[in-house]
C-alpha cells in the first residue's frame, strides 16, 4: 500500500472560494463593458444630430430655410434622405433610428430613437449648440450622456 504524505494539493473550499470571487469579478466587468458600449452608441448618435445640425444650419444660409422632407409632416425613416440633402454621411445602423420634421421655414428636429426597444430618444433642433443649451438632449427615456430637454 501506498501512502502520499509529500503531495500538496487544494481544498474543494479553496477552488469554490476562488471561482466565486472570479465570477463576481467578471460580473463587474461584463456591467462595465456593457455601460461603456451604450455610452459609445449615445454618444455616436449625439455627434450624428449635432453634424445634422451644422448642416441644417449651412442649408439655411444658402436657401433662407431648413430643409424638411415635405413641410409639417414626419418622416419616421429619414436617414437616406437626411444623408442625400444635407450631405451626410450617417450610417443607418442597428442602434437608432431617425426622424425628422420641419416646417419648411424656420423650424426642424431630428431624432435618434434607440432601437430596438426605444428605451431613450435624442433630439436637435434648431436653437443654438452649446454646453449650457440643451441642444441635442434628451427627448425621453434615460440618457447617459446628453441632458434632458
Amino acid at each position: 500500500m501506498k501512502t502520499y504524505h509529500n503531495i500538496r494539493a487544494f481544498s474543494l473550499v479553496e477552488l469554490m472560494t476562488t471561482i466565486i470571487v472570479v465570477s463576481v469579478v467578471a460580473s463587474y466587468g461584463v456591467t462595465i463593458y456593457n455601460q461603456s458600449s451604450e455610452k459609445a452608441k449615445e454618444r455616436q448618435a449625439v455627434q450624428n444630430l449635432m453634424m445634422a445640425h451644422a448642416q441644417q444650419q449651412i442649408y439655411y444660409a444658402k436657401t433662407g430655410k431648413y430643409w424638411t422632407d415635405v413641410a409639417g409632416t414626419t418622416n419616421l425613416n429619414c436617414l437616406n434622405l437626411i444623408n442625400t440633402n444635407l450631405q451626410l454621411s450617417i450610417v443607418n445602423g442597428d442602434d437608432f433610428s431617425y426622424s425628422c420634421w420641419g416646417d419648411g421655414a424656420s423650424q426642424f428636429e431630428i431624432r435618434a430613437s434607440r432601437k430596438p426597444d426605444n428605451n431613450y430618444r435624442l433630439r436637435v433642433t434648431e436653437d443654438s449648440l452649446g454646453i449650457n443649451i440643451n441642444n441635442p438632449c434628451c427627448e425621453s427615456g434615460t440618457c447617459q450622456i446628453a441632458a434632458g430637454c
